[in-house]
C-alpha cells in the first residue's frame, strides 16, 4: 500500500511518482479519425442551398478512441467533433484517472459525480468498476451531451437511465427546449444507473441532487477544469454543495501554460481558505506528448498530470483512501 501525506501546494519539481507507471500500464489509445466529409451544395446554378424533400442527411461518423482496460477489455468512446469548449478530446488527465481508477476500489459502492466530463469516460469507467451511481456532466451543448450518453449507453446499456437516453437519443431540438436532466425521481429506479446532465459550474446543483433522491456524491471527479482560472470559485462551490462529508474529489490537472503554473494552483489555495477543503498531492505522471503540441514552453511541464485530493477539513478530512494498483492481479496489459 502506498500513503501519501497532506501537503498543500508543494515545490513544483522534483515531482512523486504516482503509485503506478502510467507507460507500463496506460490504456492504448487508438485514434480513428474520421472520414472527410463530402460537399453538400453545389455552388453553380440557382437554389444552390435547396435540398430535395425526400433527401436524406446521413449520421454524422465521429471520431473514436478505444481504450484498453486493465482486465484486457476495450472500451470505445466517441469523441465530439472540433469543439470550442474541448469536448472533442481525451484529455492526459482523463487517461491518468482512468488508470488510477480502473479496476480499484476508489469508487465502489459509491455516488459518483463527474464535473466536465468530456467523452464521459472517466465516468464510464468507474461505473464498470462498481460505483453505486454514476452522474454524468458537462456544459448544456445538446450534442456533447448526446455524444455522452451514446458513450454511456454502448459501454453500459444496462444501467443507461432510460428518460435520459430518451432525451439525447434523438434530433438537437431547438435551444433551450430541453430539460438539464430528466425530471423523474431516479433514487426510486429498478437498478442505480448513470445519469447525463448538462450543468453550469456554480448553479443551483438540486437537478444533480434530484438523480440521487437528495444524496451527497461520495467521489468527484474534476478532469482537467482548473485552467479555466475565472470559473475556479464557481466550481469548488459546486464541490463544496454536491461532496458528502467524508468524500474525496480527485483533481487531474496538467499546466498547459507554463507560464500560467500559479494560477492553476490557485485553485487549491482557494478550495482551503474560502471552501474548507484538505488538499493532498497524490503524484504526477509524465504523458508521452502534451495535448497542444504546437504551444509554447516547457514541453516535459505541458506532458505532466498531477493529481490532487481535496476532502473535508472537518468530519472528512482523515478519510484518505490509500491509492493502490495491483499490476499483479488486474489482468494483462496493454496491447
Amino acid at each position: 500500500n502506498h500513503f501519501f501525506g497532506r501537503t498543500i501546494c508543494p515545490p513544483f519539481y522534483p515531482e512523486k511518482p504516482l503509485p503506478f507507471d502510467p507507460m507500463a500500464e496506460s490504456p492504448l489509445l487508438v485514434r480513428q479519425p474520421s472520414p472527410s466529409p463530402e460537399s453538400e451544395t453545389s455552388l453553380d446554378g440557382d437554389g444552390m442551398f435547396t435540398e430535395p424533400e425526400d433527401y436524406f442527411r446521413p449520421p454524422v461518423q465521429l471520431p473514436e478512441q478505444t481504450v484498453v482496460r486493465r482486465d484486457g477489455s476495450k472500451l470505445v468512446v466517441s469523441l465530439y467533433s472540433e469543439h470550442p469548449l474541448w469536448g472533442h478530446m481525451l484529455w492526459n488527465a482523463a487517461k491518468v484517472l482512468i488508470r488510477l481508477l480502473d479496476g480499484s476500489d476508489l469508487c465502489r459502492d459509491r455516488r459518483v459525480l463527474e464535473l466536465g466530463a468530456g467523452s464521459g469516460a472517466v465516468s464510464i469507467v468507474a461505473a464498470l468498476s462498481g460505483a453505486r451511481q454514476v452522474v454524468v456532466t458537462d456544459y448544456p451543448d445538446f450534442d456533447i451531451l448526446k455524444t455522452i450518453c451514446a458513450n454511456v449507453r454502448r459501454a453500459n446499456p444496462g444501467r443507461c437511465c432510460p428518460d435520459c437516453w430518451a432525451i439525447y437519443s434523438g434530433p438537437s431540438p431547438a435551444e433551450g427546449s430541453w430539460p438539464a436532466v430528466a425530471e423523474h425521481d431516479h433514487s426510486v429506479c429498478e437498478q442505480p444507473l448513470i445519469h447525463v446532465a448538462g450543468f453550469l459550474w456554480g448553479r443551483d446543483v438540486a437537478p444533480l441532487l434530484h438523480c440521487t433522491g437528495g444524496q451527497l456524491f461520495d467521489c468527484l471527479i474534476l478532469s482537467d477544469l482548473i485552467f479555466n482560472h475565472v470559473s475556479h470559485r464557481d466550481l469548488l462551490r459546486s464541490c463544496s454543495q454536491t461532496l458528502d462529508p467524508s468524500g474525496v474529489a480527485y483533481v487531474a490537472f496538467s499546466h498547459h501554460r507554463v507560464h500560467k503554473v500559479a494560477e492553476d494552483l490557485n485553485f487549491f489555495l482557494l478550495a482551503e481558505q474560502e471552501f474548507g477543503f484538505a488538499v493532498t498531492k497524490v503524484g504526477s505522471a509524465v504523458m508521452p506528448q502534451p495535448m497542444f503540441e504546437k504551444d509554447v514552453g516547457d514541453v516535459v511541464v505541458r506532458s505532466t498530470v498531477h493529481v490532487y485530493l481535496l476532502t473535508w477539513q472537518k468530519a472528512g478530512r482523515a478519510v484518505i483512501p490509500a491509492l493502490t494498483l495491483d499490476t499483479q492481479t488486474t489482468g494483462p496489459g496493454p496491447e
